[in-house]
């Protein structure tokens, strides 16, 4: 029996996000991109409508100033139909700019 196909969510939404997209097209056996979410909703956007129309998008809310870390919740529907979620909270860098969020651990 086959493996189910690995389901991906990307954070971000620019030339990183491409480069994943491209990566995960090449094995269309073995994995898809299912999600995007960004700061910049319409980047979201414009990232889902050039990679696949169907592709869900969302915003990605920046921690405020000060902040040391950040929680990453993620809700999940498997091919049987059973949902779940699970949360991980990261540490991160300070945030100068709202864009640094390079995991210090």
């Amino acid at each position: 029996m086959s493996q189910p196909k690995v389901r991906i969510g990307i954070v971000g939404s620019r030339f990183q996000a491409d480069c994943i997209a491209a990566s995960v097209k090449s094995m269309p056996e073995e994995a898809e991109v299912i999600a995007v979410a960004s700061s910049n909703p319409g980047n979201a956007e414009t990232f889902a409508r050039k990679h696949d129309p169907e592709l869900g998008h969302g915003r990605l809310v920046h921690p405020a100033k000060g902040k040391t870390s950040v929680t990453v919740t993620t809700r999940v529907t498997d091919n049987g139909g059973k949902t779940g979620s699970a949360s991980r909270t990261f540490a991160i860098s300070p945030v100068g700019d709202g864009q640094l969020l390079t995991p210090t651990s």
